[in-house]
């Protein structure tokens, strides 16, 4: 995760949108402190198309995740990129 202040929104908001558009999350700190974390929605970075969520509208695709991560999603401690949580799920 990648790290940034307030002062590096307002004045290198094209390099943090690289970062974003990159895979990265970015931890926002204001004063030193974490304050914000800026991710990518995940709507807008899955291709549904030709997969089994394709004909599920956006309610039943909630439910399922829902149902099979827990509602509301695990808080961690030290945020994990999705890649490495599926790697570690899957026991590869």
């Amino acid at each position: 995760m990648k790290t940034a202040t307030i002062e590096d929104l307002q004045l290198h908001l094209s390099t943090l949108e690289e970062w974003l558009a990159e895979g990265e999350s970015i931890e926002i700190t204001k004063q030193g402190k974490p304050y914000a974390v800026l991710t990518l929605q995940l709507k807008d970075r899955v291709k549904w198309e030709g997969t089994p969520f394709d004909k599920m509208t956006d309610e039943q695709r909630k439910a399922y995740f829902d149902e099979r991560f827990g509602n509301p999603p695990p808080v961690l401690d030290n945020p994990t990129r999705i890649v490495e949580m599926l790697i570690e799920e899957r026991g590869e």
